[in-house]
């Protein structure tokens, strides 16, 4: 993993909706998909965090198939938020 830097866009806040975490963007909301993304998002949420250290996080929660699983979460994370996050 690199050290890129994911962040928030302006104006993309946490929130739940149906017991479901996500992001509020624009009146449009995202809901993460697993809690592998909620906890992603909760990172993401106290500031910008590089794509080493979201993979860091996603291997700390023991993901099937190790380093190959958490690149793999994370690539759906980011196609999953993508109109919610900046480079």
């Amino acid at each position: 993993m690199d050290n890129t830097m994911l962040t928030l866009k302006p104006g993309a806040v946490p929130a739940e909706r149906g017991g479901q975490s996500g992001l509020l963007l624009g009146g449009r909301f995202r809901g993460a998909q697993g809690a592998p993304q909620a906890a992603l998002l909760k990172a993401l949420a106290g500031g910008g965090q590089t794509l080493a250290r979201l993979n860091e996080l996603l291997l700390a929660q023991g993901l099937p198939g190790g380093e190959t699983g958490a690149a793999l979460e994370l690539a759906a994370f980011i196609l999953n938020f993508e109109d919610y996050l900046e480079p």
